[in-house]
C-alpha cells in the first residue's frame, strides 16, 4: 500500500515539473517576465506547492 502511494506522489511531482516546463512553451524563460507575469507565477509557485506536499 505505501508503494502505491510513493508511486502516485512521485507522479504528481513528475506531473507538476512537466506543467511547469511546458509554461516555459508560451514565455520566455526569463525571471524578469516571471516576476511581471501574475498568472505565470501564480501557476509556477501553485506547481510548485503539489511538488512539495
Amino acid at each position: 500500500m505505501i508503494e502505491k502511494e510513493i508511486l502516485k506522489w512521485l507522479f504528481d511531482i513528475k506531473s507538476a515539473i512537466l506543467e511547469i516546463d511546458g509554461y516555459f512553451n508560451s514565455f520566455p524563460r526569463d525571471f524578469k517576465q516571471y516576476q511581471s507575469n501574475i498568472v505565470l507565477k501564480r501557476a509556477i509557485e501553485r506547481d510548485f506547492g503539489i511538488a512539495k506536499q
